[in-house]
Order: C-alpha cells, then sequence, then structure tokens
C-alpha cells in the first residue's frame, strides 16, 4: 500500500468518527475481543416479547 493510500483512509475514518458517524474505530487485532463483548452482552438481555416480522410483501 501507498503512503497516500494509508493517510487518506485515515482522514477518512477520523473524518467519520469526528461527525459520529461510527461509535469507535476499533483495531483489527482488537476485533475478536470487541465482537465477542458484544456477543456476551447482547445474550444477557432478557426477551421481553418475541419477534414478530408481520406480513411481509413481495
Amino acid at each position: 500500500m501507498s503512503e497516500t493510500w494509508t493517510v487518506t483512509i485515515g482522514a477518512k475514518l477520523l473524518n467519520s468518527k469526528a461527525r459520529l458517524w461510527v461509535d469507535a474505530v476499533i483495531d483489527p487485532l482488537e476485533t475478536r475481543r470487541v465482537l465477542s463483548e458484544g456477543i456476551s452482552a447482547a445474550s444477557h438481555v432478557p426477551i421481553e416479547r418475541a419477534y414478530n416480522v408481520g406480513v411481509i410483501q413481495v
């Protein structure tokens, strides 16, 4: 990868984060840990009612 490409991607990430379009920028080495924490948190929430999609029209 060229240095210009890396700087451009980095600037886009920081710009998106500054505008609150993303919650956080995750280091690729931390992806597995962050996903595990999210799945663990979601699996401990009680289900209040069954999910009903209603009628799906195609």
